[in-house]
């Protein structure tokens, strides 16, 4: 492994570079761990708080009075309540996304952060699924 520095001249085939660096690779990979555990402290606090953390959620968007807040969206939460009702009338997910499908019914378009337009989509397997499980 190369080390280069633009100051200093380290010699990576020392003794003395090779515990240089394995130190800067054990402390590059603790500062990761310790990132990851603060993401997912802090996601964990917010959820047991009862708060948004981001991300499209069918059926509802953000509150712009409490931010970390959602309020339902009264188009979508029609086709949410239309999901369920198939779902409890069929009792198939692939039949329920079938029928919303024919009905006309379609994802949430939007822009990502990134400016990236996504567009509506039909209803898939997984969407239903991820609808159905996901609002109680």
């Amino acid at each position: 492994m190369d080390f280069i520095c633009l100051k200093e001249d380290f010699d990576t085939m020392t003794a003395q570079g090779k515990c240089f660096v394995t130190i800067m690779g054990a402390l590059n990979e603790f500062e990761r761990e310790q990132t990851g555990e603060r993401m997912r402290t802090s996601i964990l606090a917010r959820a047991e708080r009862g708060l948004w953390s981001g991300g499209q959620v069918f059926g509802y968007l953000p509150d712009p009075q409490r931010k970390g807040s959602l309020v339902p969206h009264p188009e979508e939460a029609k086709i949410v309540k239309c999901l369920y009702d198939t779902y409890l009338e069929c009792g198939s997910v692939y039949e329920t996304a079938a029928r919303a499908n024919a009905q006309g019914f379609r994802t949430r378009a939007y822009t990502g952060r990134g400016g990236v337009q996504h567009a509506a989509k039909p209803f898939a397997y997984t969407t239903v699924l991820w609808v159905l499980t996901s609002y109680t």
